[in-house]
């Protein structure tokens, strides 16, 4: 599969698990049970994915670090998900874009840091979306 298709499926599985993710808080579990149930079944699914693929793990110290800071931002940033759902008046769909908005944030760095190119086309697309974040606020 090319990398839009794996894009799309997860797109779409976000999606997904975000509703259910709303849902459940709506029925009475607390966004910090959520987290933690959320994390202990990314456990399980990352013991799968070994065992599946047995991956190679033992990697330089410099990807380690980046592996590690990479696991403590997107996991803060689920639970900071988790908290903002459970307000009263936060909109599941608000809050999600708000959240899914992330991409602003790599490609900004990406570009800085990697030196990834932005044609004029993708800086139109990130502002138009961002632009449509600020409308949902």
């Amino acid at each position: 599969m090319s990398w839009l298709t794996y894009a799309l499926i997860g797109f779409a599985l976000m999606g997904v698990g975000n509703f259910f993710a709303k849902m459940a808080i709506v029925n009475g579990h607390s966004a910090y049970g959520m987290g933690t149930v959320i994390f202990l079944f990314n456990i399980v699914l990352a013991a799968g994915l070994w065992l599946a693929k047995k991956p190679e793990l033992v990697v330089s110290p410099a990807a380690l670090g980046w592996t590690i800071a990479a696991g403590l931002g997107t996991g803060l940033g689920l639970l900071m998900m988790m908290v903002a759902m459970s307000q009263p008046q936060a909109k599941a769909g608000v809050v999600t874009a708000i959240l899914n908005a992330n991409f602003a944030v790599v490609a900004v760095l990406a570009f800085l840091v990697l030196r990834e190119s932005l044609s004029i086309r993708e800086i139109a697309g990130l502002i138009a979306i961002l632009g449509g974040m600020f409308l949902l606020v």
